[in-house]
């Protein structure tokens, strides 16, 4: 993987363009980390790589502007009962707890 300080003019470089790779034909530099890229690609067309980034970026900040929110819409609902209360409400459940409840303090002090 190339650094930016590896990028020379007349460089051949792969990554830049997704149909191949471009040769530099001049860098610029824009403080310490930002680089701005002349290129030639394989069919002889020159770019510049800083200036179409922010094209694009510009293009989807103005799509991002057209979104406007919208209400939420319900379209269902759920109501989540335990099945225990249930049977206690309709009287079918009985008020001693299953082995599981009543074993659940021993299992948990032998497993610590």
């Amino acid at each position: 993987m190339a650094r930016l300080e590896d990028l020379k003019e007349g460089a051949s470089v792969k990554g830049i363009r997704p149909d191949g790779p471009v040769t530099i034909i001049n860098v610029k530099w824009h403080g310490d980390s930002v680089v701005e890229l002349t290129y030639k690609d394989s069919s002889g067309r020159q770019g510049n790589e800083i200036q179409a980034r922010l094209q694009n970026r510009m293009e989807e900040l103005k799509k991002e502007k057209q979104l406007s929110p919208l209400t939420p819409v319900v379209m269902g609902g759920a109501l989540v009962v335990p099945g225990g209360l249930m049977a206690r409400l309709k009287g079918k459940r009985d008020d001693v707890p299953d082995l599981f409840a009543r074993e659940t303090k021993r299992v948990e002090q032998r497993a610590m």
